[in-house]
């Protein structure tokens, strides 16, 4: 504005009031932009992941192809029960033995062969899996060292041993783990993509317990034991 000032009173005529008005717009040009904030609705919370419940997740299961039928277990004194239950004998692989579990697992497993487990196998040794062995799913029991139940309690967890081919090789948890090999890397490869698809994974690498099986459980918790 002192600029301004000057300008008309020492440019006479016109070259005073232009000099003036090229001040002003100078000014203005050099001034600080006040912006009005600009309101952004925030993203929506992704939904919480579920399992399908009910007779929704009993035609879930048998959309995988799995072979099941449907288990009444009443509740123990100690409190283990599972809800759902199911006695699967077969997803896209044979079992080596009928496990009992609560549905939700069972179309967990499901969807984890048909992504994970059996395209691994295809990679690594160019045969499909026809059999996945195990320990146990449900199991009226607590969690080793404590008097806490563990989830195999509920019927959502399973300890899986290994897997045989097409072709006869046998991979085995407790042999392969630690040696080198395709063997090791397959199951390297299956239990870290465990993580992403179940609550808790407990590996060889988590502890002795663990050393000849992975255990995949649904519980609450999460935990990726590899």
């Amino acid at each position: 504005m002192m600029f301004y000032s000057f300008c008309r009173q020492w440019l006479p005529g016109s070259a005073g009031r232009l000099a003036a008005v090229l001040a002003l717009a100078l000014l203005a040009a050099c001034a600080p932009r006040i912006v009005a904030p600009v309101a952004v609705a925030p993203r929506p919370a992704p939904p919480p992941l579920s399992a399908p419940q009910g007779l929704a997740c009993y035609e879930a299961l048998g959309a995988q192809g799995a072979a099941f039928e449907p288990a009444a277990l009443p509740a123990t004194a100690g409190g283990c029960h599972v809800a759902e239950a199911v006695i699967l004998t077969r997803l896209r692989a044979a079992l080596d033995k009928p496990a009992t579990m609560a549905c939700p697992l069972a179309v967990a497993l499901a969807d984890f062969e048909a992504q994970i487990i059996q395209p691994a196998a295809h990679r690594h040794f160019g045969h499909r899996v026809t059999m996945i062995r195990h320990y146990g799913a449900y199991g009226c029991r607590t969690i080793n060292g404590t008097r806490k139940l563990s989830q195999h309690a509920f019927g959502r967890a399973i300890d899986i041993s290994g897997f045989d081919l097409a072709d006869g090789t046998r991979i085995d948890v407790k042999r392969d783990w630690r040696n080198a090999g395709a063997r090791t890397r397959f199951l390297h490869e299956v239990a870290r993509a465990a993580c992403d698809s179940f609550g808790v994974v407990l590996t060889p690498n988590r502890d002795r317990s663990h050393d000849g099986h992975l255990h995949l459980d649904i519980g609450p918790d999460q935990l990726c034991g590899y």
